[in-house]
């Protein structure tokens, strides 16, 4: 019996539930692809803006770090402390930054991505999800790294990208979750960021 069919039977997860729609063209050959041919191309932030975070939430999470810090030095752990300090400074420098904008463009011969070209043989299976009200087109490559692409998409063009890419690729209707991420989500539900 295999993993995947132990899974589905205590119900931690449901691998039938979410076949990929198969594409039209089922083998692409990139010799034989000819001129380029842009279906779509547009431009986006290269990250979501986060927002400013609620002052209490400042205030909690400040006064737990000068905690953790005491704690730190009382016990002589000051490459750790450095190494935490490093991540806070790089994530405020990161918020504090506009994000930048980066080119788009789903064509004959792959999806381009802020100016790399990843070719429909190099590619998996697509679907879309949203991100903080943002529209995110998704892209798993068969490569490890980067592993899936996160494309961020106008509303109005969810439709015509479903149309083009589902040529290419097998469509999924939702995500594929792992129990990871369920794990997370569950855990995540529980605190309240927003302050309310």
């Amino acid at each position: 019996m295999k993993l995947v069919q132990v899974t589905d039977l205590f119900g931690i997860t449901n691998s039938r539930a979410n076949q990929p729609t198969q594409p039209e063209v089922q083998n692409v050959n990139p010799e034989t692809l000819g001129e380029k041919k842009v279906y779509l191309e547009w431009q986006t932030t290269a990250r979501v803006q986060r927002k400013g975070a609620n002052q209490k939430l400042m205030r909690t999470f400040t006064i737990i770090g000068a905690v953790v810090a005491l704690l730190l030095v009382l016990m002589h752990e000051f490459t750790l402390i450095l190494v935490i300090a490093s991540v806070i400074f790089i994530s405020q420098i990161l918020s504090k930054t506009p994000p930048e904008m980066i080119k788009h463009e789903v064509s004959s011969h792959g999806v381009s991505y802020a100016g790399q070209l990843y070719r429909w043989t190099e590619l998996k299976q697509f679907f879309f999800t949203k991100n903080n009200e943002l529209d995110i087109l998704a892209v798993d490559t068969k490569d490890p790294i980067p592993g899936r692409l996160f494309l961020s998409i106008h509303a109005k063009d969810k439709d015509h990208l479903k149309e083009v890419i589902s040529k290419y690729l097998p469509y999924l209707e939702r995500e594929p979750r792992t129990v990871f991420d369920k794990a997370f989500d569950s855990v995540m539900s529980k605190f309240n960021f927003e302050g309310k």
